[in-house]
Parts: structure tokens; sequence; C-alpha cells
């Protein structure tokens, strides 16, 4: 199977391997989606559908600057998105991968104690703002937290440790976003170590992904 993406070399050290390496190393390779691989690695450089799809497209619906002093128009606004929020009709997703390391914060960004005064840390902040918002206009508000593999379970103890911050426990999930494997100049992936391929999260682009490989949807 490798062979027929070229990709062959990933097995170069195999023999040497111990045996849980190999496991860890098979289940890294059972996880790629080749066939995708090859085609993001076909499209890069060439002309795509989204310059197609760019010019398309319409502006959504928006209240701009200028009608943001239309007080009628900005009433309106709140009136839709307040019946919204009471219809159960908004949910929450925070991308929470990042980690807080050019703030000099070696844990995940959303640890970080912003708060001058009271030190509350970004989750924090995020997390009580959205659920003043639930309650001032009677609905609930489903809040996702998506984090990366670098930050994930310490991000889960963090919010574990203070009960998601009184968010309601129906209405609150942590999911983790989904990663792909490095590939060189040559379009071969980049194995970490001998029996271990070197993987970064797949970006914003693979949040529905997440959400549904993670039973969110």
């Amino acid at each position: 199977m490798l062979e027929s993406f070229g990709q062959a070399h990933l097995l170069k050290f195999w023999e040497s391997l111990s045996p849980s390496q190999q496991q860890h190393l098979q289940e890294q390779i059972n996880a790629i989606n080749f066939e995708q691989l090859r085609t993001l690695l076909k499209q890069q450089g060439a002309d795509s559908e989204l310059t197609e799809m760019v010019a398309r497209a319409n502006a959504p619906p928006a209240i701009t600057l200028q009608q943001f002093h239309d007080v009628q128009a900005y009433h309106q606004a709140v009136k839709l998105g307040s019946a919204a929020i009471a219809e159960g009709k908004v949910a929450m997703l925070l991308t929470a991968g990042g980690q807080g390391s050019r703030l000099g914060f070696e844990h995940p960004k959303g640890m970080f104690p912003i708060g001058p005064v009271s030190g509350r840390s970004l989750y924090q902040m995020i997390i009580e703002k959205v659920f003043a918002r639930a309650r001032q206009f009677g609905g609930s508000i489903p809040f996702y937290v998506m984090t990366s593999p670098p930050t994930h379970w310490e991000s889960l103890n963090y919010l574990a440790d203070h009960k998601n911050f009184a968010y309601p426990a129906d209405d609150f999930r942590v999911f983790c976003q989904g990663v792909m494997p490095a590939v060189d100049s040559n379009d071969k992936i980049i194995l970490a170590e001998k029996h271990s391929i070197f993987e970064s999260p797949d970006g914003h682009g693979g949040a529905v992904a997440a959400l549904a490989n993670s039973g969110c949807l």
C-alpha cells in the first residue's frame, strides 16, 4: 500500500524496531488518508476551484460599520441575535490549540492569566462571557473547545479542575483537532524518529472533521 503512494520509506527501519514501536508506527500509518494527501499534494501550485468559487461568492448578510450607526438596523440585528440564542440556534466553537510560548507562558494559551486584577485566564473570561449571554437571553449555548495534540490533556485537566467554570455540563464539550503528516520538498512523509511520523495539527480547516470524529456532531 505504501509503495503505491510512494511512501515505502516509512518502513525503512522496520526490522530494527521493537514490537511496541512497530505498533505505534503502524497505528500512525493506518490513520493517514493517503488518497486525500495525494490529492492535496497534486493541488499545490495548481489552479483550483477555489478561485472560481470566490469569484461567484456573495458577501454574507451583515451589519456594516456604516449601518451600525443606523439605530433601526442595529436594534433589528440585536433582536434577531437575541431570538436565535433564546431558540437554541447559536453555538460557540473556541479554537484553543495554541501554546502560550510567545507570551512567555509554557502552557496552553487558554490558561494564560490575562486578567490584570483578577488573574482570570483566557478560558475563564471567554467561558463566563458566553454563559452570561445564554442567561441574558434565556437560552443555552452549546460550547465546543477544540484543542490540539500538544495542548489537549493539559487543557482538559485544567478545565476539569475548574469544573469548566460552572458551564452546564450538558452543553460543554472538549475535543482534539486532527493531525496530518508533514512532507518534505519531494512530497515524502517525514519521520520524526525511526518509529514515529512527524505530524502537525491540520488547522481550522479540519474543525468539521474533528467535530464529527469526536462524536460532537
